[in-house]
Parts: structure tokens; C-alpha cells; sequence
């Protein structure tokens, strides 16, 4: 429950902030409408994926293959980086996107990669670095098919022994971030277990005083060329 209100809260965070701005440009006015529009709409599709996981859970397949589409990486890092838009300013974060891969699209459940998967890897990138700090997202691929995409954060690290509790277990008890921030309750090991189910895997680098990088890898969707 503590992991579903978390990705709930994101994106209407986003709306009703967007709701009370009182914005004269018509333009202005457009974008916010929009983003209101996505915001809810990622709701609506986050909870439909939820009521599918919490049937397949009363089922006995919780750790069955999530069902997968194509997604394009770059727009699944962008969508997941407009859910946190403001979280990113008040602290002011700068992010850059870049790599060779950012076009490629890979195998993967869409509402869970950019909601519980690269959302996360956000969220907890901006609560453990400072105000002022950097995030860097890149996105490269080898010659086995393989998209790999990197966050990569300017913050506090971790040492040794937390990385490896991180990756043990769901985490109820929490460290505060930078600026006091509470914790989500949804760890590493859960994100890591949602995405094995796209057949896909994560890892952890991090150090004291020198940032953390979390990779998620996926298998390249190769499309098939319409017959001639």
C-alpha cells in the first residue's frame, strides 16, 4: 500500500500544482492543461497495472513475465523526469539527457518502467543530493542487444554494507534526505524484481561523498520491416 500512494502522489502532486497557477499566457495556459491531461492519464494506467499485479499476486504469479510492449527510451526518460519536474526545481537540480541509445526501444511494461522503475531512481536521486546538485541520465546499447540506461546522481554515495542492504530487501525504515525528504518504502530489491519480470536486470555503484549510479539493462525491440 505505502509503494502504490507513493507513485500515486507523484503525478497528482503535479496536478494540483499545475491546478492552482494562475497563468495569463495562453500558452502557458496550454502546456499546464497538458500536463494535467498526461498526469492523469498516467494515473488511470498506473492503477489498472496495479489491479493486474495485485490478480496475479492473489494467483500465486507474483513473480510471473509482466506483460511487455515496445517503448521508446527516450520518451519513458522524459515522462518519468516530468512526474518530478518540481521536486527537481525546488532543489534545484539540473538534469541532462543524453546517449547513443536514447532512440532505441526496448521490451518492457510502459506504466511500471517510468512510474516504479526510472521514477524511483529519480526520486531517490533527488533526495539524496544537495540543492544545486546534478543528474545525469544517459542511455548507451551492445553488441548483444542490450540498452543500458544510467542515472547517475552528484550526491551523498553510499558505502559498502548499505548498497548491499538496499538490494536485500524492502526497506520500511528510512534514511531522511538532504533537505529532511521521507523515504517511499518501495527499495531496490522491489525495483530490481519488477524489472527481472521484463527480463530485464539493475545495478548499484556508489561511494561516499561521490554520488550513485543505478543501470538498468533491457533488451533492444528490434522491429519488423513491413513487407514490400
Amino acid at each position: 500500500l505505502k509503494i502504490v500512494c507513493h507513485d500515486i502522489a507523484n503525478p497528482l502532486t503535479v496536478i494540483l500544482a499545475d491546478s492552482d497557477r494562475d497563468l495569463t499566457s495562453p500558452r502557458s495556459e496550454q502546456e499546464r492543461l497538458d500536463r494535467i491531461f498526461r498526469n492523469t492519464q498516467r494515473l488511470v494506467t498506473f492503477l489498472t497495472t496495479v489491479r493486474g499485479i495485485q490478480r496475479e499476486q492473489d494467483q500465486g504469479r507474483a513473480t510471473a513475465p509482466l506483460h511487455t510492449g515496445i517503448v521508446r527510451i527516450e520518451e519513458a526518460i522524459f515522462d518519468a523526469i516530468e512526474i518530478y519536474r518540481g521536486k527537481l526545481e525546488n532543489k534545484n537540480i539540473s538534469v541532462k539527457v543524453e546517449g547513443s541509445a536514447l532512440a532505441d526501444s526496448v521490451f518492457a511494461n510502459r506504466d511500471i518502467l517510468i512510474s516504479s522503475i526510472f521514477g524511483n531512481a529519480i526520486s531517490n536521486a533527488i533526495k539524496f543530493t544537495p540543492k544545486g546538485g546534478r543528474l545525469l541520465v544517459t542511455a548507451d546499447s551492445d553488441r548483444h542487444r542490450v540498452v543500458r540506461i544510467h542515472f547517475t546522481d552528484s550526491g551523498e554515495g553510499m558505502d559498502e554494507a548499505t548498497l548491499a542492504n538496499l538490494q536485500k530487501e524492502i526497506r520500511i525504515d528510512s534514511t531522511l534526505g538532504t533537505a529532511g525528504e521521507t523515504g517511499t518504502g518501495f527499495g531496490f530489491y522491489q525495483i530490481r524484481t519488477q524489472i527481472e519480470r521484463m527480463s530485464g536486470s539493475m545495478e548499484l555503484r556508489s561511494k561516499p561523498g561521490s554520488g550513485t549510479t543505478v543501470t538498468f539493462s533491457l533488451r533492444v525491440a528490434i522491429l519488423k520491416k513491413a513487407a514490400a
